[in-house]
């Protein structure tokens, strides 16, 4: 009995957490940044893959504070958006570096809208926002869906276990 009460509890939290879901805040964003920059570096590497999403040739990077920040006003980028869009790119299992991270979040925040929100922004305007152009947001996100084999789907478990390990 004391399971069935723990997986209701869970579906409750998860259903009110979604139900007052709105773009990040302040607070919330550190706690993001934190734990995307404790991934950078420790995935295995696929050359490939990698230099498809590398902006290596831009010599003054934005950081990926003030590209989150942009991408959450611009895209309204909220809560679960973005940890389904964490999800999704340890999914991916790639080697993350400074260079790649951009464009693989812009990519996965992408894809996590597209699965998660009922109204939603077009490519051309994630790509605008994103700073690169509509062919090339296309391709990476349809690499990106290869990659993760289109595993798009997120357990309430899943999700409830990711959110508790990025806040708490």
């Amino acid at each position: 009995m004391d399971i069935v009460k723990d997986i209701l509890d869970n579906i409750i939290n998860y259903s009110l957490f979604f139900y007052k879901d709105e773009i990040v805040e302040e607070d919330h964003l550190e706690k993001y940044i934190i734990y995307l920059n404790k991934k950078i570096n420790h995935n295995y590497c696929d050359l490939y893959f990698e230099n498809i999403f590398s902006i290596k040739d831009v010599v003054d990077i934005i950081t990926i504070e003030d590209y989150i920040n942009r991408l959450i006003i611009s895209c309204n980028i909220s809560n679960s958006i973005m940890i389904g869009a964490i999800m999704y790119l340890e999914r991916l299992n790639i080697y993350i570096n400074k260079y790649n991270i951009h464009k693989l979040l812009l990519i996965s925040l992408l894809i996590s809208s597209k699965f998660l929100e009922d109204i939603i922004f077009n490519n051309n305007y994630w790509a605008k926002y994103g700073g690169i152009n509509l062919k090339t947001i296309n391709r990476l996100e349809k690499l990106f869906l290869i990659k993760i084999k289109n595993n798009l789907y997120i357990r309430t478990n899943e999700f409830y276990t990711k959110f508790h390990e990025i806040f708490i």
